[in-house]
């Protein structure tokens, strides 16, 4: 995929890097929905040249050139014109097109904007296949022209070009006719909405609003320093992509998945991140709760694999989710979300200590502890498993392709399926939220929840282990065979604690063999097993979220220098990614090849986009209760940071930590 990203909520702009909607997954989305599928500038008939761009989240600045022009036996040379493209979402697209004429003589130009909007549907971007659509329509008005789409869902929607000043010409191609003299400027302004709204915002209203939105997300973010440039750096690019990957439905904001194709609420992903960003910015994990809490399942519905209690894997708003097409409107297929909503309730209370919002949210925990006790757990063996299904996800745990879970053999698993990590979920959400519990003396609860975690690990180990491989399976199949192949999940139950202390130590040392660990993370799968492939997406490529919760269980079980090692790894692989983590990246080995990206892998993605802030989690020691600083640290400081309600600025040493209350 070749696209710069820009967005702000649920408005997202893909381009090129000069600027143009081209190819086909560009364009400007909304509700899963693109409402502009062409944006091309041309000047007199010819594709400027890119100079240089920049790009800060909702806005980008291009600057680009005009190619060398002949106008009969006249000349206009390559680099007279300065041409500088403004592009920013807050409510609407904007644009501001500035041209400045650095030739020494007058300059008589033609500038179009082409422009068509599709309405296509996120999944038919992606490749699906309609027999029929709506209809759509071109109007122009007095000083802009309107886009209108007519859908099968009988909802109408609607792309409104409003210019500043009016083109010369306007049909699908909006021309102005531009004369300037030498060192004469012309500034267009382009307004571009996708929705009915009151406002009709100038540009710098627009930007300055954009402004203090960004502004505002960040004020209450603390400020990170390390001894580390480069730590810092990729820290910089990782919280500016999750205040691009924020949205708010009406409960606060919540991170969604990543762009371009899961910019939308997203149960595991979204508290995933909201985890990693639990110290730095707790509000994301309360406006995740809360969104999620609204969401929760109802009834039974098995096209949707909507359950009472239940928490959503995905809900989208397009044509097609509207229709029933897909079943993703508000899609339930997954087997994790639920024990992870819980966890992430009780540590954000252990954090925060609100003891409003878990209160409020108790409802949904009792929901949600119905739910894995009589629908998650399918036949009443205590491990929580999925079942195979007729229109949606083959499997439903993070590693959601339909290859990626398979027994020794090669054979693919056989549902229902009970995943290793999603039974360390369930018995740290237990475990967490029975101290939570305890805290606010609801006592029977707690106790409750103690004994059914402490059950859980029992049967946990003697059905899941390996003796014969010192490690853990993958899973258990229809016939509770286990799926003996080397796998990552298994790290990350070391974050969750279900694993006995003893057997941490041979759990850690497969995890950081060359079997598993490729020097740029850890692998999703060993190199030894029949589906291993470097190149795969989940059989032996590295995901940098995955190793993010490995490293912090390493952290947990003590192992602090195989956790410096692995997360010297991951700021590496962020530094050879030009600072930003992608959703996952090859799994070939360090001493061969240097990090190789994933063709069609989501970047900025948001649990990516966490994974840095992780390890500053980890060297806090949240974990464990110690921090901790790698050999490749000398000091971090973290000023502002809120901590059970009261700001502290904390500067961690090699041998020391120095806290000040602020």
């Amino acid at each position: 995929m070749t696209y710069t990203v820009i967005k702000l909520n649920d408005l997202m702009l893909l381009t090129n890097p000069s600027g143009n909607i081209k190819s086909s997954e560009q364009g400007l989305y909304t509700s899963d929905t693109r409402f502009l599928s062409t944006w091309d500038m041309l000047l007199d008939s010819e594709e400027p040249q890119l100079l240089g761009r920049k790009i800060d989240s909702a806005y980008q600045e291009i600057l680009l050139t005009n190619p060398t022009v002949h106008y009969g036996d006249k000349r206009l040379p390559h680099g007279a014109l300065l041409i500088k493209r403004e592009q920013m979402v807050y409510d609407a697209m904007y644009e501001r097109i500035t041209i400045e004429n650095f030739h020494v003589e007058p300059v008589s130009m033609k500038l179009d904007l082409q422009f068509s909007a599709d309405f296509a549907d996120i999944f038919e971007v992606r490749g699906a296949k309609r027999p029929k659509r709506g209809t759509t329509k071109i109007l122009p008005e007095q000083s802009s022209v309107s886009l209108t789409y007519t859908g099968l869902d009988e909802m109408e929607r609607n792309t409104r070009i409003s210019f500043n000043p009016f083109p010369d010409n306007i049909a699908e191609t909006a021309t102005f006719f531009i004369d300037l003299k030498p060192k004469e400027s012309t500034v267009i302004y382009i307004r571009i909405h996708t929705r009915d709204t009151t406002d009709d915002l100038t540009w710098d209203e627009a930007f300055a609003r954009q402004q203090q939105h960004k502004e505002q997300w960040f004020s209450d973010i603390p400020e990170i320093k390390t001894s580390n440039q480069a730590l810092n750096k990729v820290l910089e690019q990782s919280f500016n992509d999750l205040y691009l990957l924020t949205n708010n439905l009406g409960e606060g904001d919540f991170p969604v998945a990543g762009t371009p194709w899961f910019a939308v609420p997203f149960g595991r992903d979204s508290i995933l991140t909201a985890l990693q960003m639990l110290p730095f910015k707790p509000e994301l994990a309360k406006g995740t709760l809360k969104t999620l809490a609204k969401y929760q399942g109802q009834a039974t519905n098995k096209y949707t694999e909507e359950q009472p209690g239940k928490i959503l894997h995905e809900m989208r708003q397009g044509e097609m989710s509207n229709l029933g097409e897909v079943p993703f409107g508000r899609y339930y297929g997954t087997v994790d979300a639920t024990p992870l909503f819980l966890i992430l309730l009780a540590e954000y209370y252990h954090w925060t200590k609100d003891k409003e919002l878990f209160l409020e949210l108790l409802p949904a925990v009792n929901l949600s502890l119905e739910w894995m006790q009589e629908y998650g757990d399918l036949d009443g063996d205590g491990f929580l498993e999925y079942d195979k299904t007729d229109s949606g996800l083959v499997n439903q745990y993070w590693k959601d392709s339909d290859d990626s879970t398979s027994h020794s053999s090669g054979e693919l698993a056989q549902a229902p399926i009970a995943i290793v990590e999603v039974q360390g979920y369930a018995y740290l959400a237990k475990t967490s939220l029975a101290k939570a519990a305890l805290d606010l003396d609801l006592i029977d609860l707690a106790k409750t929840l103690n004994k059914e975690a402490e059950e859980l690990k029992q049967k946990f180990e003697e059905h899941f282990w390996l003796e014969d491989k010192k490690f853990y399976a993958l899973g258990l199949d229809a016939n509770k065979k286990p799926l003996a192949v080397i796998n990552s999940d298994t790290g990350q139950c070391l974050w969750t604690g279900i694993i006995s202390t003893e057997k941490a130590k041979p759990v850690t040392e497969k995890l950081m063999s060359p079997e598993l660990n490729s020097g740029w993370g850890i692998r999703t799968l060993g190199t030894k097993e029949q589906r291993y492939s470097p190149m795969s997406y989940h059989n032996g490529s590295v995901w940098p979220h995955d190793n993010s919760f490995i490293f912090l269980g390493l952290i947990k079980y003590g192992y602090h220098q195989e956790a410096s090692e692995l997360g010297k790894s991951l700021l590496d692989a962020a530094i050879a990614f030009d600072n930003r983590l992608p959703e996952l990246y090859a799994g070939f080995q360090r001493e061969n090849s240097p990090p190789v990206g994933y063709p069609v892998a989501c970047s900025p993605q948001a649990w990516s986009a966490g994974t840095i802030p992780t390890l500053i989690q980890g060297f806090m020691g949240i974990q464990e209760g110690t921090p901790f600083l790698p050999d490749w640290l000398e000091w971090i400081t973290i000023n502002g940071i809120t901590i059970k309600g009261q700001k502290y600025n904390l500067k961690i040493l090699k041998d020391k930590v120095e806290t000040t209350p602020v």
